[in-house]
């Protein structure tokens, strides 16, 4: 018959069995652990283990108890009310930084999104060219990402691309007007243009580059007509007709 849990030694052999019993530091007094059940022992209901589970193999110490606790005392210490969950380990930490969270894309949807790209801004570059203005401009090839890999994201619909650029851009060139062209400034409007762009719902990741974009380049007022909002505009229209060519929702259905 098994004796009462006293102890927080987390193995002792029970008397009378052939096999150590299991008792982990949180199981309460008057409970024993025999195979995979769990009984109160005979002192306080009279119970006892069937002889088939009592003579079952012991319950292995799981690998997070047979470390260390987190004070970084043995797992066998006899410190009262002892905690024996393993800590996370430098690779442990380190391991969620490479996890790809991003779910896997088919081979065509991924040969799409990427004619996707290469239709929007050839097309739009091609009209530049001939029209004699300029309508590309680098944030543009991180828009086509948005717009055609993952179409159905919030931050890739057409508020979202047209507005987070000429907001964006109107930001910058607002600063860039009153403040230095330095690398604080820039900084400066980078962090406002992001702050308006979540507080007006109209967040675009891409539109964080255009205020480096202003400060490098020092455009005029123009530059919010021609490239950004005659640009972004285009690849939103480009987008809309590819994405129906194709099959695709986009954009997505007002509530």
């Amino acid at each position: 018959m098994a004796p009462e849990c006293r102890a927080a030694s987390p193995l002792r052999l029970s008397a009378g069995t052939r096999h150590p019993i299991l008792v982990a530091p949180v199981i309460a007094p008057g409970l024993t652990v025999a195979g995979p059940r769990l009984y109160r022992s005979a002192q306080t209901t009279g119970e006892t283990a069937p002889a088939a589970e009592r003579d079952a193999p012991p319950t292995p110490i799981p690998r997070e108890i047979a470390r260390t606790d987190p004070s970084g005392q043995p797992a066998g210490s006899e410190r009262p009310g002892a905690s024996y969950v393993r800590s996370p380990t430098g690779a442990d930490i380190m391991r969620h930084f490479f996890v790809r969270h991003q779910p896997p894309h088919r081979p065509h949807i991924a040969m799409l999104a990427g004619l996707g790209g290469l239709a929007a801004i050839g097309v739009t570059g091609a009209f530049s060219l001939h029209a004699g203005v300029p309508l590309l401009m680098a944030p543009f090839g991180a828009s086509c990402v948005l717009l055609f890999s993952v179409p159905g994201s919030p931050l890739s619909q057409p508020m979202n691309v047209v507005g987070g650029h000429v907001l964006s851009s109107a930001v910058a060139i607002a600063l860039h007007m009153v403040l230095p062209g330095t690398w604080w400034a820039a900084a400066l409007a980078v962090g406002l243009a992001i702050t308006l762009m979540a507080l007006l719902r109209v967040t675009h990741p891409p539109a964080g580059a255009d205020p480096l974009l202003v400060f490098a380049a020092d455009p005029s007022w123009g530059f919010l007509v021609m490239p950004v909002l005659i640009g972004s505009v285009s690849l939103v229209v480009i987008a809309a007709v590819f994405h129906r060519l194709t099959g695709t929702t986009y954009p997505l259905k007002a509530p």
